[in-house]
């Protein structure tokens, strides 16, 4: 049984992985619809963690949504407050709004949350 689950873990982990990768692709290729599909099945699998989050913020900022964009960046920071890419993103946006001390005050967050 222990097995079964180990095999299950990480076929599981592998296609969230894979997927994540993917969908990053399509969006830089512009093809937000097929980035949307596979970002529906990554979110049957994993749930709605802080890296859908993240995912779902991109499309929607690609799409020129940025409330839409927002919204999913603050939700995937209430699951992990220290994830660098959320931290980043919304940092971005408060740049583009022109909440500058806002934009930096994430800056930071995400400055002091990351490695690379």
């Amino acid at each position: 049984m222990f097995l079964k689950e180990v095999h299950y873990w990480l076929e599981t982990t592998g296609f969230l992985l894979l997927s994540r990768l993917s969908i990053e692709d399509l969006i830089s290729q512009g093809n937000l619809e097929k980035a949307k599909e596979l970002l529906y099945k990554y979110k049957e699998i994993s749930g709605k963690d802080a890296s859908y989050y993240s995912i779902a913020g991109i499309i929607s900022l690609n799409e020129n949504n940025i409330e839409d964009a927002f919204e999913k960046f603050t939700k995937g920071l209430n699951i992990d407050n220290t994830n660098s890419d959320l931290l980043y993103n919304i940092a971005y946006l408060n740049l583009v709004v022109g909440n500058t001390d806002e934009a930096l005050e994430y800056y930071k967050r995400c400055i002091n949350n990351t490695d690379d």
